[in-house]
């Protein structure tokens, strides 16, 4: 089954994720950015969107993730900034 493939997969990415701050970005099956974040703890915060999506449009999103992609960064502030460049960037669906 596909998506147990995929589901296996993202399993293994988050697992690999340290636990410093920075940015992750959700990129869809066709490799497009779907969404931005950033984090304190990026293994807490991406597992966070895994295990609780609260409304339709998260459970949509999660969905259509296919892979994460991250870049670690020493502070929070720089979190920030990152992520507000990523997302004037690739102008992610979920943002």
């Amino acid at each position: 089954m596909a998506s147990e493939g995929r589901k296996t997969r993202l399993i293994e990415q988050r697992k690999a994720l340290p636990s410093g701050p920075g940015v992750y970005l959700f990129h869809n099956k066709k490799g497009d950015v779907i969404y931005v974040g950033k984090a304190k703890n990026l293994r807490s915060r991406v597992g966070g969107h895994f295990s609780n999506p609260v409304t339709r449009g998260a459970y949509e999103m999660v969905d259509a993730i296919e892979s994460v992609e991250f870049l670690l960064v020493a502070s929070e502030t720089e979190a920030l900034l990152a992520e507000q460049q990523f997302i004037k960037q690739y102008r992610p669906r979920f943002n």
